[in-house]
């Protein structure tokens, strides 16, 4: 079984990532022209509605697995979708459950713990995580 201690970020690291690096594949195509809210489906276990948000925003990488050797914290990434309890990007790296960080959404700054992730090109990982504020009500 994997190990599941998690490193926290002691220090601020030496580069700050500026550009964004996520490459879409060809099936996002129309990313940025999609609105509203996504329909689900009878077999998924969803408990809020989510609504498709499409912005380049910061995170920044507050702790990860002890397996996992980080070089950049600070990372530029795609917003694809959020809810009331959970939300959904696009990075240019994997992430892995129980991970955490923050991301800036509009002047706020969210944090979230990774649930889950899948590649979906060569620098393109899609990123499930549920919201801190989420956790703290249940």
């Amino acid at each position: 079984m994997l190990e599941a201690t998690l490193v926290p970020m002691i220090t601020q690291p030496s580069q700050t990532q500026t550009a964004l690096l996520v490459e879409l594949p060809a099936s996002l195509g129309n990313f940025f022209d999609e609105r509203g809210y996504i329909p689900s489906n009878l077999f998924e276990n969803r408990s809020n509605a989510r609504l498709k948000v499409r912005c380049e925003t910061s995170l920044t990488i507050l702790t990860w697995p002890a397996f996992v050797q980080r070089h950049q914290t600070h990372l530029k990434i795609l917003v694809k979708d959020l809810s009331k309890k959970g939300i959904g990007i696009l990075c240019h790296q994997q992430m892995y459950p129980l991970e955490t960080f923050a991301v800036e959404l509009l002047g706020r700054s969210l944090q979230a713990t990774v649930v889950r992730c899948r590649k979906l090109g060569d620098r393109c990982y899609e990123v499930g995580a549920r919201l801190r504020i989420a956790e703290d009500e249940d």
